[in-house]
């Protein structure tokens, strides 16, 4: 079955490549194909991760690594 749903994902995705990309082949769409790629590349690896039962980072998380500084510079005394 873990096979199955890794076949999918990739077939999904491969299909959404097929929709999206042509249109985004001219040259003064190069951006929007670079951050694309990106979010469905990342998209397609949390859902391959969560698949196949792997620990799957929280956002919060990192939002919490990277604010946290960030906070300590602004208010001090907390």
């Amino acid at each position: 079955m873990i096979y199955f749903n890794l076949l999918l994902i990739i077939v999904i995705g491969g299909a959404v490549s097929l929709f999206e990309v042509p249109g985004l082949l001219q040259p003064e769409k190069r951006g929007e194909l670079i951050a694309f790629s990106c979010f469905l590349l990342i998209g397609m690896a949390l859902a391959v991760a969560m698949t196949l039962r792997l620990p799957v980072p929280n956002p919060t998380s990192g939002i919490e690594f990277v604010f946290n500084p960030v906070t300590k510079l602004i208010f001090p005394g907390r």
